[in-house]
């Protein structure tokens, strides 16, 4: 079965569920993502590393907090962690009436119009019952956003990967945000550090949001782990028995990556020279390959497993398995370098003091990624790696004699920040 076909049922199954926002409670906060910010499994529930790291730092501040899968999502209820309440009977029928007017000519824009105008009523509908002081999402939609500026309700964009103002990161992409009316747009954007923060405050569409830095709270658990913090304990006693006279590197994969490098991942998976240096030196090294949160749950799963399986799968140092589904932070307490094409997992890996090789041959002058990760370049924590065998080999050989110094911290503890934004709204 086609992967077309694959997700018309599972429209179909949804579609069947009636939609449980109108049985939503008021809140003091109301958090906001879709299945592919899903991608950790806690006690059999989906848990999203950012989303519901916040949901569980507020709570134990005393706030109340909601949560809606949106985007047409799988996890919601007790699938999901906090129960998120769904809307997927909505948003199915607004799109598939506008796929439909696409089929028989009627113009875009107008197709585009109509969408938007009735998601936004639905989240009108949606904000007016739980009256929240403040709504945080990955990437809020437009029709959220809309709705939550024309009831005064501050809406935030949280952090959750690479910000680059480039046209393959459209959310943050100058060029598409000069587009749209300012009520489109968030009010404002939660960030992990000074650096991101400064990359968004540079981009004049933007200049009217209030931009600030909360640290990564998923990151940041892990740091300082609280006794009754059972997910941290959990995972932190998990991790397996690696051979510890081997080097273990980390290799983070990306999803849909045959769309935006293309031209040098020509399996859709990973760089040739990558795949060679792994397979050359399987009993060299302990081999930490890491899917894409995206691709624990969508609908290329199975494919990557198995490109994997069958690539890897007799190599006894060559693991995907476990460091897939462990925290990030966990894994790279193990790590001792790290590989990637453009992963913003190169952010996260430097502040432990981990080197990343970066593997994309446009994060050079006046490439289409030149701007990618400039301050972990300049910083010596990250070094773009030529697309070769032998080079990407030495650099390992490199890289693994030496320790990178650790970089500030500070930034990852502001847990104020957003206890601040919440109690000024």
């Amino acid at each position: 079965m086609g992967v077309m076909s694959k997700t018309i049922l599972k429209k179909f199954a949804l579609i069947r569920q009636p939609d449980t926002w109108p049985a939503i409670k008021k809140c003091n906060v109301l958090l906001v993502c879709g299945d592919q910010d899903r991608s950790y499994l806690h006690e059999n529930q989906r848990y999203s590393p950012i989303i519901d790291s916040i949901n569980d730092d507020l709570v134990a501040k005393g706030y109340v907090v909601c949560s809606i899968s949106d985007r047409i999502s799988r996890y919601a209820g007790s699938e999901a962690y906090n129960n998120p309440y769904s809307v997927n009977r909505s948003l199915i029928k607004y799109r598939a009436l506008t796929q439909i007017g696409r089929m028989i000519g009627l113009s875009q824009n107008s197709l585009e119009h109509y969408r938007v105008k009735k998601e936004t009523a639905l989240w009108r509908n949606i904000l007016n019952k739980c009256e929240p002081t403040v709504v945080i999402g990955i990437q809020p939609d437009h029709p959220l956003c809309i709705a939550a500026n024309e009831l005064k309700i501050r809406v935030y964009d949280v952090q959750h990967g690479l910000i680059s103002d480039t046209d393959d990161n459209d959310y943050y992409w100058s060029t598409r945000l000069n587009l749209f009316d300012r009520s489109y747009l968030p009010t404002g954007f939660l960030c992990w550090s000074d650096v991101s923060s400064k990359i968004l405050g540079e981009i004049n569409a933007l200049k009217h949001c209030d931009i600030k830095t909360v640290g990564n709270p998923w990151f940041r658990r892990f740091i300082n782990v609280s006794p009754t913090d059972r997910l941290a304990r959990k995972a932190l006693s998990s991790v397996p028995c690696l051979d510890r006279f081997k080097p273990s590197i980390l290799v983070s994969l990306q999803n849909n990556i045959q769309e935006y490098a293309g031209d040098y991942v020509t399996d859709g998976f990973m760089a040739d020279c990558l795949k060679s240096v792994i397979m050359n030196n399987a009993e060299n090294y302990n081999w930490l390959i890491r899917l894409h949160p995206a691709q624990l749950v969508g609908d290329n799963r199975n494919s990557v497993l198995r490109y994997l399986d069958e690539l890897f799968g007799r190599l006894e140092h060559v693991h995907w398995q476990w460091c897939t589904s462990l925290p990030l932070p966990v894994v790279l307490s193990l790590t001792n370098l790290h590989l990637t094409h453009f992963s913003s997992t190169t952010v996260e890996a430097g502040w432990m003091g981990i080197h990343t090789g970066l593997l994309d041959p446009h994060i050079r002058p006046s490439g289409k990624h030149q701007d990618f990760y400039t301050h972990e370049r300049e910083t010596g924590v990250a070094t773009v790696v030529p697309l070769s065998e032998e080079k990407l080999s030495r650099f390992i050989q490199e890289k693994l004699q030496k320790r990178t110094a650790i970089e500030d911290q500070d930034h990852l503890f502001r847990v104020d920040s957003l206890e601040e934004i919440i109690s000024r709204c």
